[in-house]
């Protein structure tokens, strides 16, 4: 739903910040601060924030839906420790976002900053020393591997 709507309100939001905006209104670690921070820049673009709420749809409807409707089973566990990783590092980049923005505005409100409209972005590069390449970190995440032919696992 947050995707379509970044689409269209012509945003060019990456997938990786739908993902923490979706957290900032809906996440359990989220301050009212934060979420309202959300809902304000969401609603400064002309978007809805109360219908689009409102048309989430919650993880264990979804779950319970494929599980009795479709017969799928629940995915492995190195799956879910990925996609649970992968939440606490969006989860930790949405907070740091909040933070950082609402520290600039502080200091542009109070004349300490010249600062037009902006948007925050916290971007985690991740390089591999033994095959020299770099991913952003949900990338590598979702490529499940680097470029390594070593096959070993390695820290």
């Amino acid at each position: 739903m947050l995707k379509a709507t970044f689409r269209n309100i012509n945003s060019n939001l990456f997938k990786v910040e739908v993902k923490d905006t979706y957290t900032l209104l809906t996440g359990d670690d989220t301050t009212e601060g934060m979420r309202v921070q959300a809902k304000n820049t969401l609603q400064s673009d002309g978007v809805n924030t109360d219908q689009l709420l409102t048309d989430f749809v919650s993880h264990q409807s979804i779950y319970t839906y494929l599980t009795a409707t479709r017969g799928v089973s629940k995915g492995s566990k190195s799956s879910s420790c990925v996609d649970s990783n992968t939440q606490t590092i969006q989860k930790l980049r949405g907070r740091s976002v909040a933070v950082i923005e609402q520290s600039l505005k502080s200091l542009r409100n109070t004349q300490r900053l010249r600062l037009g409209d902006f948007n925050g972005l916290v971007e985690t590069q991740i390089y591999c020393r033994d095959c020299g390449t770099q991913f952003e970190v949900i990338q590598l995440l979702d490529r499940d591997e680097c470029d390594c032919d070593i096959g070993t696992d390695s820290d």
